[in-house]
């Protein structure tokens, strides 16, 4: 199934879709390696069947395993780090897109 990935905004009762993940992808990565709280809701946008790993899991399995949890973890970054670069290409677009709405505005005056 799918799972929409949801910031809330300042307004209240607005949220912000910010992508929809498929089957294969993952969530909760970020606080998986740090530890923090996590900073968007997912919402399933239609069945789905998941697995959960813990952190606390993660952690037996560098201890027994330390091999497999590099490898592991290391595919945890590279899909933080993709997320992160689409991520800074939408913000971009949207610094671009204020920018021209700007100079619109001040032409007019």
């Amino acid at each position: 199934g799918t799972v929409t990935v949801q910031a809330k905004m300042q307004i209240p009762h607005d949220t912000l879709t910010m992508s929809v993940l498929e089957p294969g992808d993952c969530m909760g990565t970020i606080a998986l390696v740090d530890g923090g709280p996590r900073s968007v809701t997912c919402v399933a946008a239609s069945p789905v069947r998941c697995a959960k790993l813990t952190r606390a899991a993660v952690q037996l399995l560098a201890a027994d395993h330390p091999g497999i949890a590099a490898k592991l973890l290391a595919e945890i970054a590279m899909g933080i780090a993709s997320r992160q670069r689409n991520l800074t290409e939408q913000f971009k677009r949207y610094v671009m897109m204020t920018k021209a709405m700007r100079d619109e505005f001040m032409s007019d005056k």
